[in-house]
């Protein structure tokens, strides 16, 4: 609809400019015909009254006409005149005398149709351009002539015969072709203007309907889109506001259209949104976004995604700026109750390990003195001891070994994590190797088959990636069937990182332990079915977790098991997981 409206106002000032244009050029040339008709008039006058006075002279030095040489003359002039029509439809010249107050014409009148001439007083209206012509006077004049018409008049004076003589035309014969001129052209411009008004409109009728589809489109999604919009001139005052930015900083929007971002910007951001609209306008960056906060009107704070961009017209010549922001004041406040959380649970985290680390510490030497006072007594005292006491004996030792090691792997589990984590590049071929070595006794007892090849370089710490593997293949030995164990080694790339996988052909395990097999000295077994802690799965979880990895397990009872661990690679920091299939 504005663009319509815009249109009629153009329309409007054409018709304007093309009437003063056109009337303009005829008032051009209506005053260069006027004054050509004066030069005209005034080269008649001067002539007509230079061979008056020539006449004159003549008659004075050889006339013998018997009423004298003025009366000569004048007869003279008289009889030429009755000759003269005059030229154009109202032109005339005449010639007249001064006596006793009046005006007295000696020529016959064009435009009366008695032959006698009237007289007109001196102190008339009425023939002005004679009255000066009788004072002595030259030139021309727009005024009444001896019929009070208005008239264009030359006026010269015939000073040999004291009389005047002046030649005119109507003004209106000078206007009148001009007039319609004038009225031809404007007509003329007024039905161009309509034919071109009426093509116009039916050619750019669809254009405008689609114009106006686009603008009505434009508005909906401006004013009705969930984030808040603006538009910003270049010195940072706003020209255009959603809604939705009027809900976010409680500004109305009027009120908005005569403020600054500066006036809602917090000061504290201040600073950084200004380096980056410099930065924008000296085009080092095309936009940015960044979180920051603005003041409402009730001078409360609101958190806000900001996201700013510069338009430029198809001149590249830049116009305004745009801005999107979009209220995150309950993810800044969830943020900050996760950050209170996140730094209750590990200081609590922190206090844990600390107790495990000590508990595990400090406990060794008490167990380890049991142990040895216990089989001092069985050394010393086993002749004086029944069975009975002997096999109770027994049961210490054994009961305090099993203690002992469970210190010992709970102290490996809490110094996880702990203190600078070394990230290198591990082959894990060189770390295989490694562990194979370790369980040589166990692998040639079991007949057992491990196979690998050409597994990756990954990012890792060296020592925890030893443990975890040698934990995951002691597991594939000790829990084995009644075949020799088959473990099979292999890696695969995935997103951010590699999935490693550790598969053997043992008893496999039932889906319902999914979770507890990776808690801490979780057990499946009884412990004269197979020896252990129930403490190496934890240190595998912990390890990957560490890493910012993700373990889990397929496996079906009878079957076997493969164990699955992600390691990112060095770049993925953060939140980024390589999660389960």
């Amino acid at each position: 609809m504005r663009t319509r409206k815009r249109f009629y106002y153009l329309l409007i000032i054409m018709i304007v400019i093309v009437l003063i244009v056109s009337l303009s050029t005829i008032l051009l040339l209506y005053n260069v015909g006027l004054e050509q008709q004066e030069d005209r008039l005034v080269n008649t006058a001067k002539s007509r009254a230079r061979m008056i006075e020539a006449i004159a002279t003549f008659d004075q030095e050889y006339t013998t006409f018997p009423e004298g040489a003025r009366n000569a003359t004048l007869k003279q002039v008289n009889e030429a005149h009755k000759n003269f029509k005059g030229f154009g439809e109202t032109g005339e010249f005449t010639l007249a005398e001064k006596k006793n107050g009046w005006i007295i014409f000696n020529l016959s009148y064009r435009h009366e149709e008695s032959e006698v001439p009237e007289n007109v007083s001196l102190l008339s209206e009425n023939a002005e351009p004679m009255r000066r012509a009788l004072d002595g006077e030259s030139g021309t004049i727009i005024g009444l002539d001896y019929r009070g018409e208005t008239v264009l008049a030359a006026y010269e004076p015939v000073e040999v015969l004291e009389m005047g003589i002046v030649v005119k035309i109507d003004l209106q014969e000078v206007r009148e072709p001009y007039i319609e001129a004038a009225i031809v052209a404007v007509s003329i411009a007024l039905i161009l203007v309509a034919i071109g008004t009426v093509l116009f409109i039916h050619v750019s009728n669809p254009l405008f309907a689609e114009l106006e589809k686009s603008e009505a489109m434009f508005r909906g999604t401006f004013d009705q889109v969930a984030v808040g919009l603006a538009h910003a001139d270049l010195g940072g005052g706003f020209t255009h506001v959603n809604q939705r930015f009027s809900d976010i900083t409680m500004y109305p929007v009027d009120e908005l259209l005569d403020m600054t971002f500066l006036e809602i910007t917090h000061p504290d951001d201040l600073e950084s949104s200004m380096h980056y609209l410099e930065e924008m306008l000296g085009s080092d960056i095309d936009g940015f976004s960044s979180e920051t906060r603005m003041v409402r009107k009730d001078g409360s704070l609101v958190w806000v995604d900001l996201t700013v961009s510069l338009f430029e017209d198809d001149k590249g010549d830049r116009v305004f700026f745009v801005g999107v922001i979009q209220d995150i004041t309950p993810r800044k406040a969830a943020e900050a109750e996760v950050k209170v959380h996140t730094e209750e649970l590990e200081r609590s985290n922190e206090e844990l390990e600390r107790f495990a680390y000590i508990a595990s510490h400090d406990l060794q030497e008490p167990l380890r003195t049991i142990t040895s006072y216990v089989q001092l007594i069985e050394m010393r005292y086993k002749d004086q001891l029944d069975d009975e006491a002997v096999e109770f004996i027994g049961y210490v030792v054994e009961g305090t070994s099993r203690m002992q090691e469970k210190m010992t792997d709970l102290l490996t589990y809490s110094r996880i994590g702990t203190g600078e984590s070394q990230i290198v590049p591990v082959d894990l071929n060189i770390t295989i190797d490694e562990v194979t070595k370790t369980f040589n006794a166990s692998i040639k007892q079991t007949d057992a088959i491990i196979r690998y090849d050409k597994l990756p370089t990954v990012m890792a710490n060296p020592v925890h990636m030893e443990q975890l593997i040698q934990n995951l293949i002691g597991n594939a030995l000790k829990f084995h069937g009644d075949s020799p164990p088959e473990i099979t080694i292999d890696a695969r790339r995935a997103v951010g990182g590699w999935i490693i996988s550790v598969a053997d052909n043992g008893i496999g395990l039932e889906s319902r332990y999914n979770d507890q097999v990776f808690d801490i000295f979780k057990r499946l077994h009884r412990v004269t079915e197979y020896e252990g802690t129930g403490i190496g799965l934890a240190i595998c979880k912990k390890i990957v977790r560490t890493r910012g990895g993700h373990i889990w397990y397929e496996s079906e009872p009878g079957q076997g098991t493969t164990f699955f661990f992600s390691i990112p690679d060095e770049r993925n920091v953060g939140p980024v997981r390589l999660e389960a299939p």
